[in-house]
């Protein structure tokens, strides 16, 4: 593979966990583009889409989204 195409989440998370990504791989600094984060739910799910939305709302309100975020890449945003 010559080059990827990916987000700032999972190129940093991947470089974070696996070094032989991390060695390969040198992620270029300029974006190619906006993105946004969406949450998918099984349809078989035992939550339904409210309640999963309702969930997703109060995390970014109270923070923990960012929070995971900068545990998971050291950033806190894209």
């Amino acid at each position: 593979m010559d080059a990827i195409l990916t987000t700032d989440l999972e190129a940093d998370y991947r470089q974070t966990v696996d070094k032989t990504w991390a060695q390969a791989l040198t992620v270029l600094p300029q974006t190619v583009g906006d993105h946004e984060e969406r949450c998918a739910n099984a349809p078989r799910s035992p939550l339904p889409m409210e309640t999963l939305d309702a969930a997703i709302g109060a995390m970014r309100a109270d923070g923990t989204l960012t929070r995971l975020r900068l545990a998971a890449t050291g950033r806190a945003g894209s």
